[in-house]
């Protein structure tokens, strides 16, 4: 049995918890429990930031498949030459892009996802108040729910007449797949 000081078991007539074999006053009880819902908010929203990233990573990368295609690639080509037939300026010119953000872009988003990854990777523990959190396995748990709600958000259609093509919606999902491994290989 732990000795009781009288001012440890009772203040102003409510009674006491013990946390870690230490009494504390309702005062921290409260501070404690804004702690930790300020420290679950910031790390949703840092697996919030994830999951836009991949998400615009993944509508980027489906943009740029288009442009690689062999039809696509020989129009712009054509396009190019207009009605002179010159052969083309330099070799591999069909697959050139002109305003060449967006796969900048893509850089910059992978960069970012790269970076919250290695900081919950780096966090392996958390501890605040009473409670012990794993940042880990938080934006696992968070990127499973978002991974699922992407599928079903692909497979739905929101007008029943609109049907989507299989190889669109495959290409898409490769995309998203290929997007969350990026973050399969940096969270581990």
């Amino acid at each position: 049995p732990i000795p009781c000081v009288p001012w440890q078991s009772q203040t102003s007539g409510q009674y006491q918890r013990r946390v870690h074999g230490r009494a504390y006053v309702p005062k921290q009880a409260e501070i404690g429990s804004r702690s930790l819902k300020y420290a679950t908010d910031m790390m949703a929203l840092i697996c919030h930031s994830i999951e836009k990233n991949i998400s615009r990573i993944a509508n980027k990368e489906s943009s740029l498949q288009y442009k690689t295609e062999p039809m696509e690639a020989a129009t712009r080509l054509a396009k190019s030459m207009g009605k002179n037939s010159r052969k083309p300026p330099v070799p591999g010119f069909e697959s050139y892009y002109k305003n060449a953000y967006v796969i900048q872009e893509i850089r910059e988003h992978k960069k970012i996802v790269a970076e919250l990854c290695a900081a919950c990777r780096e966090t392996e523990s958390l501890i605040v108040f009473d409670h012990k959190l794993y940042p880990a396995s938080f934006l696992y748990d968070k990127l499973s729910n978002s991974f699922k709600d992407t599928i079903r958000a692909l497979i739905k259609t929101k007008e029943k007449s609109m049907i989507q093509r299989p190889s669109v919606m495959l290409a898409h999902l490769t995309h998203v797949i290929n997007a969350y491994m990026v973050v399969d290989k940096l969270a581990r």
